[in-house]
């Protein structure tokens, strides 16, 4: 069906655009591995090359790192507007004070763990009470240090028109907050 189709070049179209930012995410990663094999380099965050932070900064997609306790570490501009706070209020909360503590503990952090364990793992939610018209395509992407460990993620999300076959292929979350970050 034509349904079935656009959904598809849909699907095949955000998986081509999240790979993109997971080659980015590998560039940011040789980078910092090349700068941490440098004895000059004593600052950790000189690691990440301005260049490649900006373009996850002006992605309209929503992009965030977490780290193995589940807190945030960068946040872009698009993921703080969606969440109507600033990108600083962001860094170092806990996934589950932005959330809340049922979504996380259900839903995230089996997905967060599969990720910490090296998996790369996609969901697809839909929230008929916030946005009735989006369902979201998220990715979740480990960042591995020099030894291969995972020790952090890489999300990004992105909101796409909701047809038939998208909103019965999507985990339902109904009642997940937006509001401010306490």
């Amino acid at each position: 069906t034509d349904d079935r189709e656009i959904s598809t070049l849909v699907a095949d179209a955000c998986q081509s655009h999240l790979r993109r930012l997971a080659d980015i995410l590998d560039d940011v990663r040789r980078s910092k591995a090349r700068r941490r094999a440098s004895p000059a380099s004593e600052d950790m965050g000189a690691s990440l090359d301005p260049d490649k932070l900006s373009i996850l900064e002006v992605s309209s997609d929503r992009i965030c790192i977490l780290d193995t306790t589940y807190r945030y570490q960068y946040v872009n501009g698009a993921q703080a507007k969606f969440r109507r706070v600033s990108s600083s209020a962001f860094i170092g909360k806990s996934n589950w004070e932005v959330i809340s503590e049922t979504f996380f503990a259900k839903v995230m952090k089996p997905i967060f763990d599969r990720c910490f364990d090296g998996e790369s793992v996609d969901l697809t939610s839909y929230h008929p009470d916030r946005a009735p018209d989006v369902v979201y395509q998220c990715r979740f992407d480990p960042i591995r240090n020099g030894e291969g460990k995972a020790v952090a993620l890489l999300a990004s999300c992105r909101g796409l028109p909701a047809d038939k076959l998208f909103r019965a292929n999507a985990l339902v979350c109904p009642g997940l907050p937006i509001g401010a970050i306490s």
